[in-house]
């Protein structure tokens, strides 16, 4: 009974390095697909100065303006951001909370800026602190 008992704790070892490994590897290529993009963007830019000189900083204006709109309706479908609202009835904009999430040191000022409470604070779920690091990790660029 003991070995298999230990049979099955290196197998969840295994199975825990295995996924680790892979959201590893996710993140690395998330990061790789980002600075392609970026430099996407910065070839697409210049394409179109060169070709319509006289339209083109409008272009490029109006749809960096379109992808930081999207970008702010996402962060507003933000699990963390959507229970936030849905439980404090926050006056939130995805741009002022980006602005604020950016601004802030860690949770707890992000959350004092958004003017909770201590005992809102204190009946946040377990899941707020996580959320809050990917949050500062994903929106971290804008």
């Amino acid at each position: 009974m003991a070995t298999r008992s230990i049979g099955s704790i290196f197998v969840d070892i295994r199975r825990k390095r295995n996924t680790s490994a892979q959201i590893k590897n996710l993140e690395n290529q998330v990061s790789d697909i980002t600075d392609v993009i970026g430099t996407l963007k910065n070839y697409s830019e210049e394409l179109i100065r060169a070709v319509n000189k006289t339209d083109s900083y409008n272009i490029i204006d109006r749809e960096n303006k379109r992808a930081l709109a999207a970008r702010y309706r996402k962060f507003l479908r933000e699990p963390l951001i959507e229970y936030l609202w849905d439980t404090y009835k926050l006056p939130l904009d995805g741009e002022n909370g980006v602005n604020v999430l950016l601004s802030s040191e860690d949770l707890n000022s992000f959350l004092k800026a958004l003017n909770l409470t201590d005992k809102q604070m204190d009946a946040l779920p377990g899941f707020a602190k996580l959320e809050y690091k990917d949050l500062k990790r994903r929106y971290g660029w804008l």
